[in-house]
């Protein structure tokens, strides 16, 4: 049986104004989403996940400042492929997607913003072996990721990602992870200066395949995986007291809790 389970990562440095929430039905993300776009606040990170069989929502928005953007939530492929096109043509950039299945359909919620930039690509749907072809394709050519999300359809690994073509920190990028593997990446990237940049996971077989993106900061971070809700909440408390900003947060139908260390980087 499936439990909700959240992968998440916290970082500690100046107070800014954010809230979080995770639970939310679509029509309860919706009313959270135009109260605190209203109150001036962003998206900062959005993931959908099943629960009971309905769709559910789990995102993280602060007042940091940026350019024009907007979001989407609940689109099929070929919904997320028509907003996708049209955005692009208005001038925006994607900055994250999530994909998510409800019921055994692949759903999207995704974050454009309107700005300047390198040559980016974005592509979904993709099989493990086609997301391999692709991240070697465009790492070829000079890109790099920023940002991976993966989720099952047809009891298969499925990923969705954004590539761009800059300068930037050193990466690490992993992808088709078993638990304890991606335990030990999280471990040993956090002790060698890496921080979460997404990460998430998707019950496939029986057990939980995961995928993340790192990259070389200067933080103090915290990352936890394999969370249940009251486990998520209890973390999101005892890291907030001691004063750690939600970076990131990614809900999942998941088969494997774990009771695991978080990665720390201090």
């Amino acid at each position: 049986m499936t439990r909700d389970l959240f992968v998440a990562s916290w970082n500690k440095g100046a107070p800014d104004a954010w809230v979080v929430r995770l639970g939310l039905t679509s029509l309860d993300y919706q009313t959270a989403f135009d109260d605190f776009t209203a109150k001036g606040y962003r998206l900062r990170s959005l993931s959908g996940y099943e629960s009971g069989g309905q769709d559910r929502y789990a995102a993280i928005w602060d007042k940091r400042p940026g350019g024009a953007w907007t979001s989407r939530h609940d689109l099929s492929s070929a919904e997320y492929q028509q907003a996708f096109q049209d955005f692009t043509r208005a001038g925006y950039r994607p900055r994250f997607v999530s994909g998510y299945t409800v019921r055994g359909q692949d759903r999207y919620a995704a974050f454009w913003e309107k700005t300047d930039g390198p040559p980016w690509s974005a592509c979904h749907g993709l099989s493990a072996k086609s997301y391999q072809r692709a991240f070697d394709e465009f790492v070829e050519r000079g890109y790099r990721p920023t940002w991976i999300s993966i989720y099952a359809v047809g009891g298969q690994d499925r990923y969705a990602a954004i590539w761009e073509k800059s300068e930037g920190p050193a990466w690490v990028a992993h992808h088709h992870q078993s638990e304890p593997d991606f335990r030990e990446a999280c471990r040993d990237l956090a002790a060698q200066g890496y921080d979460l940049v997404c990460a998430g996971a998707a019950a496939v077989g029986g057990q939980d395949v995961y995928a993340g993106l790192w990259e070389k900061h200067a933080a103090d971070s915290v990352v936890i995986h394999g969370m249940t809700a009251p486990t998520y909440r209890l973390k999101f408390e005892q890291l907030a007291a001691q004063g750690y900003q939600p970076q990131f947060l990614s809900g999942w139908a998941g088969e494997e809790p774990v009771d695991a260390r978080p990665a720390t980087r201090q």
